[in-house]
C-alpha cells in the first residue's frame, strides 16, 4: 500500500495525458457544434494508469474526480486512490428510490459546492491551467476533498429536483473555472467529469441500471463544453462499453447521439532504455529488469520501494485472483472468488488466461463466446484491450510482452499443474481459436513446452535455483538464457539429438558440424509476440527480444517462415578465455543469430522446392556479414502423410547426403551464412519429446481438418454425398457437376505427398526427423472420401 502512494506521487512518464486529452477535446468540440453526447468511457485492464493519466490531466484541465469503488471489490493487490466512499453510498441506495431525481440533486449539489470551494481559493488571477493546478491540489491536501464530498451528500439529500436547477448551478460553475478566458474557443473543453471504478454502478438489473440512469441525468446538461469519463476494468465491454443501441437512457441515446468509442489508449513501456552494451545474462534474469516493460504497475511499485517478491506476488494476485504464497494450490481458500463465478470457473479462465501470455492465443472474433471471454481476461486477468470500434460490438485485445507476466504465467502453469495441451485442445475444438493458424498454435505450444522441460532439467541438476530461492534473491526462474543444445534436448527424443549436433550447413561445403557451431549459443524466449511485417525481423530486432524473453510469430500470411527464435553465440575466442563467466558477458559481445521455422499443418503441403534462406529474407545487416555467423533453419510437418514402407523403423532419423551447392554455384554475390536444417515430419511421441503417447489423440483432433463435413452430426458415406450435392462448395466429380457434360468436371485430382527431397529442397545435409509407426503420425479421417468424389 505504501509503495501504491509513492507511486501516485511519482514523476509521471510519457505523454499519454496530452494526447489523451486531445482526443475528448476533439469529441468535445464536435459534440459543441453537432450535438453529440458528452459521455465517455476509458476500459482498460488493471495496473495501465487509468487513475494517474486523469489525475495528471487535471493538471491542465478543471476536473471533478470521483472514485466509487466498492470497499467488497474483488480488485486485489493494493489498489490507489482510496474511494469516495460517502459518494458511492449516496449513488448506490439500498432500497427503491427515484433514482434520476436522486442524481439530479447530487449533481445540482456537487455543482453548487464546487463552486462555492473554487471562488474562495481566489484564483481569478491565475490564467486556466494555473487555476485547475491549483484546484488539483487543493482537493489532494488533507482531507479537504472528503470533507467537500461528505458535505455534498448532504445537500443532495435536501435540495430539490429541478432539471432547469441543475444545469443553473453548473453554467456557474462553467463560469467560475474560465472566468476571464476569453480566448478559449467555444467548443473548447472547460470541465471534465471521471467516475472511476465505474463498473460500481453497473451491476445487471432487469430494468435500466444506475449506470444508465446516471448517464440519462448528465445528459441533460445542456452545455456541451464538459466532458464526463467512466473508467473501469471489470465488466467495462459488457456495462460500460456495449452497443450504443443496447443503452436504456433517454438523452444519452436519443438517436441523433453519437457516443465516442471507448478510449483504450494508456501508457506502455515507460521503464529505462536498455543499455545493451551493459547489459549482460545477469542483467536479464532480475525481476528489476523485467518489470521494466509492460503496464506502468510493474516499474512505478518498484521504484517506489517495492522488494521484488512482493511484486511477484502482485503479479500473482493479478493474474490468478490468489493474495496467498506462491506454493498455495488453485482452491476456493487460496481465490478471491468474484461473486458471479464459481471456482470451477475462475479455474479455467486463469488457466487460459497463464496458457494465452505464453503461446499467444489469439480468439476467432465472430463467436459470441469468444468475445466474453476476452472480455473475462481484459476484466480481471491483464489482458490488454487494444482498440474498441466505434460500434462497440467487440474488443479487439491481447497479452502483449509483458515479461514479468510472461513469468508468472509460467510459474503459475508449473505450481497449478495447469495441462497446457488440454487448454488449447478444448479452445480449439469448441471453435474459439482461428482455426486457420492451428498450425503455428500447436507449433509455438511445442516449444513452449520444451523450455520449460528444459528449466525444469536444470532446477532438478540444481545448476538452477528454485521458485523460492530465485525470487527471494530478486531473480526470475523461468525469464533466464539457457543454452540452445539444452532447449534442442529437451524438444527431440532421447538418442536423436546426436545426429544433429553431428549435421553439417546444408548450404556449402563441409564446415564445422551443428555441435561445433553452437556450442556456445543460447537462447531465451517465454513468450512470442507478432511481427507486424515481413521486415521487422533481423539481428538486431532479435537481440531486442532475446531482451524481453520473446520469439517471433511472424505475420499473417508470410511466405516462408512462420516463426523465428532469437540466438545469440559467444565468440569461440571469448568463450575460451581463462575463468570466462557468461552471466557477466555483455549482450554486444555475443554473435547474433536465429531459428528460422517454418510450420506445415496440412497434409498435402507441398515441400518440393521449398527452402529457408536467410539471405533470401533480408535477415542479416551489413556489420553481419563481417563474420561467418551459423543459422538455424527447421520445418516442423506437423500433419505429414506418408505411405508406409515395410523397411522402415519406428522412428526414421538420417542425414540424407547429395550434392552440395556452393555460393559460387547458384551465381549469387550475397555471402550466405552457414545454415544447419532440421526437418521434423509428424506430431507424435516418436518425433517430439515434450508429446506423451496419451496425448496423441489431442495433437490429432487440433491439427484434424476441420469443415462443415467434419462437424455434420450425421457423417456416413451416403449422407455426406448428399450434403456435397446441396453444393455448399463445389469439387470436381459428380455430386457437383453431374448435371453437366463437361469434359473434366468429373476428374478427381489424385493428391500425392511429397517426401523431403534434401538434394532439391535442402541440398545436402538437412537432418529429417521422420515419426513412423506403419499409419499417419497424425491421425485423420479420410480425406479423399469426405473431399472428393470417388
Amino acid at each position: 500500500a505504501n509503495a501504491a502512494k509513492k507511486s501516485w506521487i511519482s514523476p509521471y512518464v510519457g505523454d499519454c495525458p496530452a494526447t489523451l486529452l486531445a482526443d475528448i477535446n476533439s469529441h468535445v468540440m464536435a459534440a459543441y457544434a453537432q450535438g453529440h453526447g458528452s459521455i465517455g468511457a476509458m476500459i482498460q485492464s488493471s495496473g495501465t494508469g487509468k487513475s494517474r493519466t486523469m489525475h495528471e490531466i487535471a493538471r491542465l484541465v478543471f476536473t471533478i474526480p470521483i472514485n466509487i469503488r466498492s470497499t467488497s471489490s474483488d480488485d486485489i493487490g493494493a489498489p490507489y486512490p482510496e474511494p469516495d466512499t460517502s459518494v458511492r453510498e449516496y449513488l448506490i441506495p439500498s432500497g427503491k428510490v427515484q433514482l434520476r431525481k436522486r442524481y439530479h440533486c447530487f449533481l445540482r449539489a456537487t455543482f453548487e459546492l464546487v463552486e462555492e470551494e473554487f471562488s474562495g481559493l481566489c484564483l481569478e488571477n491565475e490564467d486556466r491551467s494555473a487555476r485547475a493546478l491549483h484546484w488539483r491540489e487543493h482537493l489532494s491536501s488533507g482531507n479537504v476533498r472528503e470533507t467537500l464530498y461528505h458535505r455534498i451528500v448532504e445537500r443532495a439529500i435536501i435540495v430539490r429536483d429541478f432539471d432547469f436547477e441543475t444545469n443553473e448551478s453548473f453554467n456557474k460553475l462553467r463560469d467560475v473555472v474560465v472566468s476571464k478566458d476569453a480566448l478559449i474557443p467555444q467548443g473548447d473543453l472547460k470541465i471534465l467529469i471521471y467516475f472511476d471504478e465505474a463498473h460500481t454502478l453497473a451491476a445487471e438489473t432487469a430494468g435500466p441500471t444506475n449506470y444508465d440512469t446516471l448517464c440519462s441525468a448528465l445528459a441533460d446538461i445542456g452545455d456541451l463544453t464538459h466532458f464526463v469519463m467512466f473508467m473501469s476494468t471489470t465488466g467495462a465491454q459488457r456495462n460500460l462499453g456495449r452497443p450504443q443501441h443496447e443503452y436504456r437512457s433517454s438523452r444519452a441515446v436519443a438517436p441523433r447521439t453519437i457516443l465516442p468509442a471507448p478510449f483504450t489508449i494508456l501508457p506502455f513501456d515507460i521503464g529505462p532504455r536498455v543499455q545493451y552494451k551493459q547489459a549482460t545474462f545477469e542483467t536479464l534474469r532480475s525481476i528489476k529488469h523485467l518489470a521494466a516493460f509492460g503496464r506502468p504497475l510493474w516499474h512505478t511499485m518498484l521504484a517506489a520501494g517495492a522488494s521484488p517478491t512482493s511484486l511477484v506476488a502482485l503479479a500473482k494476485s493479478k493474474l490468478t485472483h490468489k493474495n496467498e504464497s506462491l506454493s498455495t494450490s488453485f482452491n476456493a481458500r487460496g481465490a478471491v472468488i468474484p461473486p458471479s463465478k464459481s471456482v470451477e470457473e475462475l479455474k479455467e479462465i486463469v488457466e487460459t488466461t497463464a496458457v494465452g501470455i505464453r503461446v499467444m492465443i489469439e480468439f476467432s472474433p465472430q463467436r459470441e463466446k469468444a468475445r466474453r471471454l476476452q472480455e473475462e481476461m481484459a476484466t480481471g486477468h491483464m489482458r490488454i484491450a487494444f482498440s474498441i470500434p466505434s460500434h462497440r460490438e467487440y474488443m479487439r485485445s491481447g497479452h502483449p510482452s509483458e515479461p514479468i507476466l510472461a513469468k508468472m504465467a509460467a510459474c503459475t502453469i508449473y505450481e497449478e499443474n495447469v495441462d497446457m495441451v488440454k487448454v488449447i485442445s478444448d479452445l480449439l475444438q469448441s471453435d474459439l481459436l482461428d482455426k486457420d493458424e492451428r498450425g503455428e498454435l500447436v507449433a509455438r505450444l511445442l516449444l513452449t513446452l520444451a523450455w520449460d522441460k528444459a528449466i525444469h532439467t536444470l532446477m532438478s541438476a540444481d545448476q538452477f535455483p528454485s521458485h523460492g530461492v530465485s525470487h527471494a534473491g530478486g531473480r526470475a526462474v523461468y525469464s533466464r538464457p539457457i543454452p540452445l543444445i539444452q532447449f534442442l534436448t529437451a524438444l527431440l527424443p532421447s538418442g536423436y539429438l546426436e545426429l544433429v549436433l553431428q549435421s553439417t550447413p546444408d548450404n556449402r561445403f563441409g564446415g564445422n558440424t551443428f555441435g561445433e557451431a553452437f556450442q556456445h549459443a543460447y537462447v531465451h524466449f517465454t513468450h512470442f509476440v507478432r511481427a507486424g511485417s515481413s521486415d521487422a525481423i533481423n539481428p538486431a530486432s532479435s537481440l531486442a527480444a532475446f531482451i524481453r524473453g520473446m520469439a517471433f510469430q511472424s505475420c499473417s500470411g508470410h511466405p516462408v517462415i512462420d516463426i523465428l527464435i532469437p540466438v545469440l553465440i559467444i565468440p569461440k575466442d571469448v568463450a575460451t578465455e581463462p575463468n570466462f563467466n557468461v552471466g557477466e558477458l555483455t549482450l554486444d559481445k555475443f554473435h547474433r543469430s536465429c531459428m528460422m521455422i517454418s510450420v506445415k499443418d496440412k497434409e498435402n503441403a507441398e515441400m518440393k522446392n521449398y527452402t529457408i534462406s536467410a539471405e533470401s529474407l533480408n535477415f542479416w545487416v551489413d556489420q553481419d556479414t563481417e563474420v561467418d555467423v551459423p543459422y538455424i533453419a527447421i520445418v516442423m510437418q506437423l500433419s505429414s502423410h506418408r505411405v508406409p514402407e515395410s523397411t522402415r523403423t519406428l522412428s526414421t532419423l538420417r542425414a540424407k547426403d547429395g550434392h552440395a551447392r556452393s555460393t559460387n554455384e547458384s551465381g549469387s554475390s550475397t555471402k550466405e551464412h552457414p545454415r544447419y536444417s532440421i526437418i521434423i515430419s509428424g506430431c507424435s511421441s516418436s518425433v517430439y519429446n515434450v508429446i506423451s503417447p496419451d496425448e496423441q489423440a489431442m495433437y490429432s483432433a487440433m491439427l484434424g481438418p476441420k469443415g462443415m463435413l467434419h462437424e455434420h452430426h450425421y457423417n456416413n458415406e451416403g449422407t455426406l454425398l448428399l450434403l456435397r450435392r446441396m453444393k455448399p462448395f463445389w469439387n470436381l466429380g459428380s455430386s457437383c457437376f453431374d448435371w453437366v457434360d463437361v469434359p473434366g468436371v468429373d476428374v478427381v485430382p489424385n493428391i500425392v505427398e511429397t517426401e523431403y527431397v534434401p538434394g532439391v529442397s535442402y541440398s545436402d545435409r538437412a537432418v529429417i526427423i521422420q515419426g513412423d509407426d506403419g499409419t499417419w503420425d497424425v491421425e485423420e479421417n479420410n480425406a479423399a472420401d469426405i473431399w472428393h468424389d470417388s
